[in-house]
């Protein structure tokens, strides 16, 4: 650790070029510094969100299955605002007491992603890119004759 402390901005440099250095106490690795764009996009290859839109005469419904959450609005804008801020909740209570759960430990991939989206506009951004990703996927897919998941 102190030697961690001491180097930090060479360890930074390192984590922005790629690398992954090892920080940790009496010899032991405990942690890591990441380059946060390639984190996300690791964990976002495992950990994709697939929203599930619901149009209605009252207004637009966004159920999310991997959190088990939902959004609500007057437009399609308004309910995955919504849905991000239930997303950033949901987040702040498994860090705070849900990750000891059973049912609620495998979602961790999930809230790492929240966590690197940083807010609400950055959730409903990141959602955006799934989607993106999905549609891609499945375009790819489309293309050479194969189904997609």
């Amino acid at each position: 650790m102190t030697e961690a402390r001491r180097h930090l901005p060479a360890l930074l440099d390192k984590a922005r070029g790629g690398e992954w250095p090892l920080i940790g106490r009496r010899g032991r690795s405990e942690a890591v510094l990441a380059n946060v764009a390639e984190l996300d996009e690791l964990l976002s290859a495992a950990y994709r969100f697939h929203p599930e839109v619901d149009l209605a005469e009252q207004g637009v419904g966004v159920w999310l299955p991997e959190l088990e959450t939902h959004g609500v609005g007057d437009t399609l804008d308004d309910a995955l605002a919504d849905l991000a801020d239930a997303m950033v909740d949901y987040a702040a209570d498994w860090l705070d007491h849900l990750r000891h759960t059973v049912n609620h430990r495998p979602r961790a991939g999930y809230v790492r992603r929240i966590q690197l989206a940083g807010d609400a506009p950055g959730v409903v951004t990141m959602l955006g890119r799934d989607a993106d990703a999905d549609a891609a996927s499945a375009a790819g897919g489309a293309d050479e004759g194969t189904e997609t998941p």
